[in-house]
């Protein structure tokens, strides 16, 4: 212990002097819009000073805070869609019998926040479509009608390779002016048209008979025999012998 600590009541314990002021400390954070600040005060155990052997100051010498900063370029921020906006009305039946459609619709708006600095808009529909279906009355039968033939198409090949054939060309129609509804009748007659002209491409080849040969005409001729010798009784036969007995 030194002089200046003698008696030993000349212990003093040390005690903190006053804050001293916010400094900040380094730049905005991020790199746009609204950042944060660090900022930093100090005090010190001096009010008094600790001596011989006296108590340290309790607690901390610094004190930290952060404060909101606004950068100097703004941020990009992307579009939100807001709430949708109520049904619109229906319009109109789009039949005047029969099941028909009606529609309403509804909007919503990008605005929730808006895009702003270049942001994307919102993704999605603006509008949207309710459909429902509606019947005014119903429809009396309509009978369907034919529409007009069609163009005939080409001729098709030969029925034929060589002699004499013909050539078909077809066309069609619709029942479809007006097509049957409501129960009503469809068409009468055919949906199909058809023409043909004669063609003639080649001379068929002549066929040469094959002469029967000795043999053949030998079993020709037994079989001829059985025949004669074993009638077969046909239904005309039998009349002829009921007409001979009568």
């Amino acid at each position: 212990m030194s002089r200046s600590c003698k008696p030993v009541y000349s212990k003093v314990n040390g005690n903190w002097g006053s804050w001293g002021q916010w400094k900040a400390y380094g730049a905005c954070s991020g790199t746009c819009g609204e950042g944060r600040r660090l900022l930093i005060r100090e005090r010190t155990c001096n009010r008094p000073t600790p001596k011989c052997g006296g108590r340290r100051c309790l607690g901390p010498s610094i004190q930290i805070k952060y404060k909101s900063c606004i950068n100097n370029k703004k941020c990009k921020e992307d579009g939100l869609w807001g709430a949708w906006q109520t049904w619109g009305d229906f319009t109109t039946c789009s039949k005047t019998c029969g099941t028909g459609t009606k529609v309403r619709h509804r909007v919503r708006y990008c605005d929730n926040p808006s895009p702003a600095n270049g942001g994307a808009n919102c993704q999605g529909n603006k509008r949207e479509r309710d459909k429902s279906a509606c019947n005014v009355r119903h429809c009396p039968p309509r009978d369907g009608k034919w529409s007009a033939w069609g163009q005939w198409g080409h001729f098709r090949h030969c029925s034929e390779t060589c002699g004499h054939g013909v050539r078909y060309r077809y066309r069609y129609r619709e029942c479809n002016d007006p097509e049957p509804e409501n129960g009503g009748k469809k068409c009468p007659g055919s949906l199909k048209d058809e023409e043909f002209k004669r063609c003639f491409l080649q001379k068929c080849p002549k066929m040469r008979m094959k002469l029967p040969s000795k043999t053949s005409k030998i079993k020709t001729n037994e079989n001829s025999i059985k025949n004669a010798t074993s009638p077969v009784i046909t239904g005309d036969s039998v009349n002829q012998r009921n007409h001979t007995s009568e």
